[in-house]
């Protein structure tokens, strides 16, 4: 159990170590600077409804704006890096249940 612990830590710092040192690169060597601010897909939405009616932020017109596109694609990378981790949890926990986690 220890192993997988200490296996854990290892790979979590790596990974933000990476994480942090692209990062510092990409923003060293071009800053972002946006031309406009743009919400998310949520707050647009919202915006939606309040001025024109909720039927409308659910209307396909809306929803399938080139903004509205765009947002949704570059959520993808994030949600797939979040459903990796939670199907990683569940194979732990799964793991622990089974004694597969505990395995020296």
């Amino acid at each position: 159990m220890k192993r997988l612990w200490l296996a854990f830590a290892v790979v979590l710092i790596f990974s933000f170590s990476i994480l942090g040192w692209v990062g510092t690169r990409i923003y060293q060597e071009a800053p972002p600077l946006p031309d406009q601010v743009v919400a998310t897909v949520g707050l647009m939405q919202t915006w939606a409804s309040v001025d024109k009616g909720y039927w409308y932020a659910r209307s396909p017109e809306f929803m399938h704006t080139d903004v509205m596109q765009t947002l949704r694609w570059m959520r993808v990378p994030g949600d797939s890096v979040f459903a990796l981790g939670a199907v990683a949890l569940v194979w732990f926990v799964a793991g622990l249940k089974t004694g597969h986690s505990l395995k020296r």
